[in-house]
């Protein structure tokens, strides 16, 4: 989980921390704040090049399922399909505590959608969320096995952060 925080709200005059407060609410901040960190990862995550195996198992899929444009097939990040870092992106929850609000970004418990087979034959078992993994416990995977945290915002993305924020609050309290 990833966390961005605004903090010091309770040292702003009690009138204008409300209107700061609802505008962070706004769900066009969330939206923003989840494609910037999207963005950020699928750029700039590179943890080595993947196994032999990993790259065949790759080339053999990559033509049966339409794969993410920032995808390599000799490049370990946390894209395939990109299914998983739009989970991430759509799940920016907002939590404010007095004089802070914060928004975590996490992927939810919802289930990944199974890889179409190469050789074009239905599973049986595609329906049953047995065989399916949710998407945090693959994040919950990908850090334990390969020390992967990818949700590790970087410095050059909080100042992305911090100006997308800025202009966003300026837009809502300006109107």
């Amino acid at each position: 989980m990833a966390k961005v925080k605004v903090l010091n709200l309770d040292k702003i005059r009690s009138d204008i921390r409300k209107k700061i407060t609802l505008a962070l609410r706004d769900e066009t901040i969330r939206t923003g704040i989840g494609e910037i960190v999207a963005l950020d990862i699928k750029e700039t995550k590179d943890f080595g090049t993947p196994a032999e195996s990993t790259q065949k198992w790759r080339a053999r899929y990559e033509k049966s399922n339409t794969t993410d444009e920032y995808y390599q097939r000799n490049k370990l990040n946390a894209v395939f399909t990109g299914e998983l870092i739009e989970d991430l992106k759509n799940n920016v929850r907002l939590s404010s505590t007095k004089g802070d609000i914060s928004y975590e970004i996490k992927q939810s418990d919802k289930f990944h959608k199974p890889y179409k087979s190469p050789s074009k034959k239905k599973k049986s078992s595609s329906k049953s969320n047995v065989t399916r993994p949710k998407y945090s416990d693959i994040q919950n995977w990908m850090i334990n096995n390969y020390n992967y945290n990818y949700l590790k915002i970087e410095d050059f993305t909080i100042k992305k952060l911090v100006t997308f924020m800025r202009k966003a609050l300026e837009k809502i309290l300006v109107k």
